[in-house]
């Protein structure tokens, strides 16, 4: 999961929610969702649902998928 600001700035480092998981299973990255970022410098992000790029629930592929 890539945490990026709307130009695609990093703003937090990304996390990997489903590891080494089997093909045909499922994953669903909503779990671990936050809210609002903080970073370091104190700027304060919240989160859109609607900007969200990729399907944070589905069935494992080969590969990497990101959200």
């Amino acid at each position: 999961v890539n945490y990026v600001d709307s130009e695609g700035n990093v703003i937090k480092a990304p996390v990997t929610d489903t590891a080494n998981a089997a093909v045909g299973t499922d994953y669903d990255t909503t779990d671990n969702k936050p809210t609002e970022i903080v970073t370091e410098d104190g700027t304060r992000y919240v989160l859109v649902p609607s900007k969200t790029v990729g399907s944070e629930n589905g069935t494992v592929v080969e590969g990497e998928t990101s959200i």
